[in-house]
């Protein structure tokens, strides 16, 4: 059986893959369930989704099959949810190592549904965020009792997600530009794919 497997590298020259080497397009249906090779080409981009067409076959290569056939198929992902934090029925926290900060608004790719695959627009997972400083210190209006509460209904796939994470008394990351922070994220019933600064 061939499938496709993700895989990234830092430099072009050394490779890696997940642990897991679990399927990225993997047998799914009578037409590829023994051959599936991806495009040479970058994904397409359609909206908010990563478009790949890949090639597929019915029977292995080199063997007989009665009446073997093949086909094209299309696979999409939203785009930068190749792999997530997940935070399930317990609080999980992801602390991030000290960065300075760019400018703008802080903006999150994720989603507060556990199963984002079978309820995608469902779900009343928390997700919260706080601003430490680079010694791990709380920082006072983004901290405590005034973390960011960025839990609310997750868009579907297709949709894009732009809209920005603000503090209590509409305080933004726009305010700490050019500082070393420290990003706490506190997830339940939520998952974080990827943050950025807005502009970026």
């Amino acid at each position: 059986m061939i499938e496709v497997q993700p895989a990234w590298s830092y430099d072009g020259r050394q490779w890696h893959r997940p642990e897991k080497r679990s399927a990225f397009i993997g047998p799914a249906h009578p037409w590829n369930r023994s051959w599936n090779s991806c495009a040479n080409t970058a994904p397409i981009r359609e909206g908010n989704q990563l478009c790949f067409y890949f090639g597929a076959r019915s029977g292995a290569h080199g063997r007989e099959f009665p009446h073997p056939f093949g086909a094209i198929g299309l696979a999409s992902i939203t785009v930068d949810r190749f792999a997530a934090i997940r935070g399930d029925f317990k609080e999980g926290l992801l602390l991030t190592r000290p960065i300075s900060w760019p400018g703008g608004d802080l903006i999150l790719n994720s989603t507060n549904s556990r199963y984002p695959r079978a309820h995608p627009t469902s779900g009343s997972g928390k997700l919260m965020v706080e601003v430490r400083d680079e010694g791990n210190q709380p920082i006072a209006g983004f901290s405590g009792d005034q973390k960011a509460d960025h839990s609310f209904p997750s868009p579907a796939p297709w949709q894009k997600e732009d809209r920005p994470v603000q503090w209590p008394n509409g305080r933004s990351l726009k305010d700490l530009a050019g500082k070393r922070i420290r990003l706490a994220f506190f997830l339940q019933d939520s998952r974080l794919y990827s943050f950025r600064a807005s502009g970026t």
